[in-house]
């Protein structure tokens, strides 16, 4: 019995089917939570016909370690004649004394790791304020290498003050990997010249097109040319004009904004080509630049068509970047029919020699 039950034993032991041997695929990439290394808080707060914003980015450490003397800074923000009132200031902060392009206000904040810079900057209100704070606030989303957020106010939330305002004043808190390269946007990190006065104002000539002079308090300052229109102005617009026929209308506007020159290029001659432009294109609309200065500044314009021979046949852009400071750079550009922009050519060249950029 002893021999048959071993028998059975090791009959069975060894009819035993192994367990079958399983693959799993792992993901190396880190998930975002652990590789954010970066914080960026920003208040958006409306006052009278402006948006004031309030925005600083650093390493998570220095951000935490400023964060309870921030949230109660802005919390108390005040306004007189439509401009922040600073008060004393927290220790470890001081206002810096050199004024910057573009901003307001630059506040310094001392934390062990890193100076932190609390920009104060502001634009006009605009349009619908859900929109324009998503559009704010999905920008800095992308500068923090985010997704944009198709919620109210891009996933913001409401900023309580000690004196509310209507409509609410928006709280922005984002952990991510900031961007190389600027982090100013056109339209939300810093204090753009006010808009232009609409042609037919006090500050233009009336829409007959007599050339006048408009200069925007603290502004841009430029001639407009005989036949030009107003524009269709966006939080992004320093200025915005129709030029040519109506019938045959071009647009140009003025933003500012970051970029490399080359990537600007390639990407407006994508507009009007309709297609991933090959390198070598790039290269001769590079080459082919006019080099001329406007307003003190080293300035390039570029004339970009759709390369398909016939230069005065569909659409063209012809755009001047301009270099400003802190790798942002300022756009004069041009979009419609070729045939309107070749007509328009000498005119846009008088606009540029007028135009004055503030210091």
């Amino acid at each position: 019995m002893v021999a048959g039950a071993l028998w059975f034993i090791v009959f069975s032991l060894g009819c035993e089917k192994p367990e079958p041997i399983r693959e799993y695929s792992i993901s190396k990439a880190l998930p975002t939570a652990l590789k954010a290394s970066d914080r960026m808080l920003a208040a958006i707060i409306p006052e009278g016909d402006q948006v004031w914003f309030y925005k600083l980015t650093g390493p998570k450490d220095a951000i935490e370690f400023a964060e309870g003397d921030i949230r109660k800074f802005i919390a108390a923000a005040k306004f007189a004649d439509g401009q922040p009132q600073f008060g004393e200031l927290p220790n470890d902060w001081v206002q810096e004394t050199e004024k910057r392009p573009m901003r307001f206000a630059t506040l310094l904040i001392n934390t062990p790791s890193k100076q932190l810079e609390l920009a104060i900057s502001s634009l006009p209100k605009s349009g619908d304020w859900d929109e324009q704070v998503a559009l704010n606030v999905n920008r800095w989303r992308g500068q923090m290498k985010l997704a944009d957020s198709p919620d109210r106010w891009a996933g913001a939330t409401e900023l309580q003050l000690d004196q509310p305002t209507d409509p609410p004043s928006v709280w922005v808190d984002l952990e991510g990997e900031m961007s190389a390269g600027p982090t100013m946007s056109p339209f939300a990190g810093g204090n753009m010249p006010a808009a232009a006065p609409p042609v037919g104002s006090t500050a233009a000539a009336g829409a007959t097109g007599a050339a006048s002079a408009q200069k925007p308090e603290g502004g841009l300052k430029y001639d407009v040319p005989d036949g030009w229109r107003a524009g269709k102005m966006s939080m992004m617009r320093l200025a915005a004009f129709n030029i040519g026929p109506e019938d045959q209308a071009a647009e140009l506007t003025i933003i500012q904004a970051g970029g490399d020159l080359r990537g600007n290029v390639d990407r407006w001659l994508g507009q009007v080509r309709g297609d991933t432009p090959p390198a070598e294109v790039v290269d001769a609309a590079m080459e082919a630049a006019e080099q001329l200065t406007v307003s003190g500044r080293d300035a390039r314009r570029y004339y970009l068509s759709d390369g398909k021979g016939d230069e005065s046949a569909g659409q063209m852009i012809d755009a001047t970047i301009i270099p400003m400071s802190n790798e942002v750079s300022m756009f004069i550009k041009a979009t419609g029919p070729a045939k309107t922009l070749l007509e328009q050519r000498e005119a846009i060249a008088s606009f540029l020699q007028s135009l004055q950029i503030p210091e």
